[in-house]
Parts: structure tokens; sequence; C-alpha cells
């Protein structure tokens, strides 16, 4: 698990023509190794990428600031601050463009401040510009609570069919796959063998 706030992530500037644009890796940082979480920044008519497609991954971009286009498969779409864009893999040529006050973009973001809760008692201050990562298999739930002027966070994560999400507080499972929540009864690794 990792905390890292984005003030705290060196920028690294790529320009390569009309292909330019500022980007902040903040997933790396921050511990997460499945999921990819950058903050990108680009001038007036900048476009950070040339159109392309994912064979497997699915990108969800969440417009901070500015304005721009959108392209997919030969036609562009206005976006401003606010949007969320969605590019499903292997469906359409994608890229962006900064429209004349340019565009930042994110996929995970935090106003406000609180606390990241780390169950049973761990506590990590979040504010403004905070990234989390939760790699799956780390075995410690996680939630966020709101500080006194309130939280607001856009929450990414990959939706694995065999995922199951434990929820310790409750005693309750999340068996994602199947759509079910429910208890099970915990017993010891021997309950109910003859041992002999």
């Amino acid at each position: 698990m990792g905390v890292t706030h984005w003030d705290d992530v060196e920028k690294r500037r790529i320009e390569r023509g009309q292909m330019a644009g500022t980007w902040s890796n903040l997933g790396t940082p921050a511990g997460s190794y499945r999921a990819g979480v950058s903050r990108i920044e680009l001038g007036p008519g900048e476009m950070p990428t040339p159109a392309h497609v994912h064979g497997d991954a699915e990108e969800i971009f969440y417009v901070l600031s500015g304005s721009g286009l959108t392209w997919l498969d030969e036609k562009a779409y206005e976006i401003r601050s606010g949007d969320c864009i969605v590019y499903k893999n292997t469906h359409e040529a994608h890229t962006i463009r900064a429209g004349d006050d340019g565009l930042e973009e994110i996929f995970v973001l935090l106003d406000g401040d609180g606390t990241l809760e780390l169950w049973p008692d761990e506590r990590h201050a979040v504010r403004a510009g905070s990234v989390v990562a939760r790699p799956p298999g780390s075995g410690v739930a996680h939630a966020f609570r709101g500080g006194d002027d309130g939280l607001t966070l856009i929450a990414w994560g990959t939706r694995e069919p065999n995922d199951i999400c434990w929820y310790p507080r409750s005693k309750k499972m999340l068996w994602r796959g199947v759509d079910v929540v429910g208890r099970i009864e915990e017993l010891d690794y021997w309950d109910g063998e003859a041992l002999e």
C-alpha cells in the first residue's frame, strides 16, 4: 500500500511534434502494479499520444481542467473539465487534443481532505492531489473518511470476475463474479476432520 502526492512525483515532459505533454506517473510511486495512474498536463493544441487501440486494457480519463477534443475512430468530440471518457479495449482508435486553454487529466483525484483508514488501526492523512494505490492480495481492508470540509474522490480499479472482497468489520464477503454478498462461518482448518 502506498500514498503519494502529485506535488512529490517527478514530472516528465515529452515532445515530438504535436505529440507533447507533461506526464506524472502516480501509480507506481503509490505502489500500484496492475493499474496505471498518470496525470497528464497538455498545453494548447497538444496531444499526448498518437491515436491508438489497446488489445486488453481499458482507459478511463477524467478531465481536471481545461477543454479540448477526444478523437474516436476519426470523429472528434468536445471535452471539458469534469468530463469522464472511457476508451474500451479493442474498440476504437483514440487520442485527445487540448483546446486553447490547455487540458489536464488524471485517472484518480482527491479533493478536500480526510483520512485513509487501513483496518484495523492504521491511518494516513490525504488531501487534494493525493493518490492511493491498493494492490490486490494485500489482505488489508481500506476505507476513506472525509475531513471537516468533506472529501471528493474518483476511484478506479480493475473489475476482475474472480475477485473476492472481504469486509472485516461486518464479516461479509462479496464474490464479484456471481454478484453475491454473504457471510461464511469461520472455522479452524482442522474442524470436522477425523484425527487418528
